[in-house]
This record gives C-alpha cells, structure tokens and sequence, in this order.
C-alpha cells in the first residue's frame, strides 16, 4: 500500500477491508482505478455480505435533476421532489430482510460537471433537495482514474474534499 497527495494506493483485495470499515464508520468514499478492474463488483460483493440493499446510479447518464429533485408547485410555492431512487429519513423503511442501503454512484468522473456539482449535497449533506437521506444508507462513489485516459472530467475540489480515495492498481497475483 502506497500513499499520495490525497489518495490511498492498494490492490482491490487490500481495498475491500478498508471500504467495508469505512461504510460501518459512515465516511463516504471514492474508489478509483483503471476501467474494468473490477470497482462495481467489489461494491456489488461488499453490499451483499453487509445486508445492505444496493442503489446502483451511473452518473454518467445523470441529469442533475436526477440527484437534487424535481420542481413542482404546490400552494403557488416550488417545491423540491427527491427521486425515488433516494431512500430518506421519515419517509422510507428498511426493506425487509436487509439491514440498509448502499447507494452506490458509480462512474462520478465520467459525469458532467454540473452532475458531479449536485452530488455535492447528497454526498456532503445527506440530502436531497431539503430532504435528509434515511440514517441508515450509506454512500459509496467509484470512477476511472484521470490518468487512465478513460474520459473523464477532473473532480471539482470541493467534491474531491469530501471523499475519502482509495485508487485500486491491478495486480498479476490476484488477476491469476
């Protein structure tokens, strides 16, 4: 394991201790590596031991909409409506037979700017629009790495200061 300027270097083995203690602390977290190194089904693998329902949004195909609401009127007043992809606070239950979410939102290097700008909130705060994501879900964000040439917009620094990183290398003993 390697550590630069703000992200950790480790392999996907070594990364999925981390990610699943950094779930249980409720740090949101950022896994970058190369495209098809497998991120999605370490989240996928670390979602099912953990009992926890995945929410698999790619925001690449993002509106920004789709992450802060949509408005409508009510009492000639705009008004914010969450899409129902969110699980929130007061509003949603557990479904049963798990023991929360994961709301994983994967390729966020891939989306546009102002997609990755309205996730600010949802990561940051824990909202959507003025409503507060359920105490139990719990955020995991995944991407291709900038210099992996693999289309990618650079993360704005205020959403990079949320994250914690963990950039996955590939490694020739655990691809045999």
């Amino acid at each position: 394991m390697t550590i630069s300027s703000n992200r950790v270097n480790v392999t996907l083995a070594d990364a999925k201790p981390m990610v699943k203690a950094l779930i249980a602390s409720g740090i949101p977290t950022n896994l970058l590596s190369s495209p098809g190194l497998g991120k999605s089904d370490l989240i996928k693998a670390i979602a099912k031991e953990l009992n926890l329902k995945l929410i698999d949004i790619r925001l690449s195909t993002c509106d920004p909409c789709d992450l802060s609401g949509l408005p409508n009127i009510q009492n000639g007043r705009s008004v914010w409506s969450p899409n129902q992809a969110f699980p929130l606070q007061n509003m949603d239950e557990v479904p049963e037979g798990y023991e929360g979410w994961l709301l994983f939102l994967d390729e966020l290097p891939n989306a546009d700017v102002s997609v990755q700008q309205a996730a600010y909130k949802l990561v940051l705060d824990r909202q959507v629009a003025t409503h507060n994501l359920h105490e139990d879900c719990h955020i995991m964000v995944a991407g291709n790495r900038e210099e992996d040439n693999s289309f990618v917009n650079p993360m704005p620094e205020a959403l990079k200061s949320r994250l914690i990183h963990i950039s996955v290398n590939p490694s020739a003993d655990e691809w045999a």
